[in-house]
């Protein structure tokens, strides 16, 4: 991911949070293990998480 090499964490955050967005509202999604989650979130370990999915 060359296009990333220069970006900061937040912007880096930033576009994982939209690729899951993407993936969680596609219709792959729906036949996955993953529409089974509770919930689904993205950030660092160390840090705040943004909340993707939330029953």
């Amino acid at each position: 991911m060359k296009f990333l090499k220069d970006k900061d964490w937040q912007d880096i955050l930033k576009y994982a949070e939209s690729l899951v967005q993407a993936y969680v509202k596609s219709e792959d999604f729906k036949t996955s293990i993953f529409a089974q989650a509770i919930a689904i979130t993205v950030g660092f370990d160390d840090g705040e998480l943004t909340i993707i999915k939330s029953q």
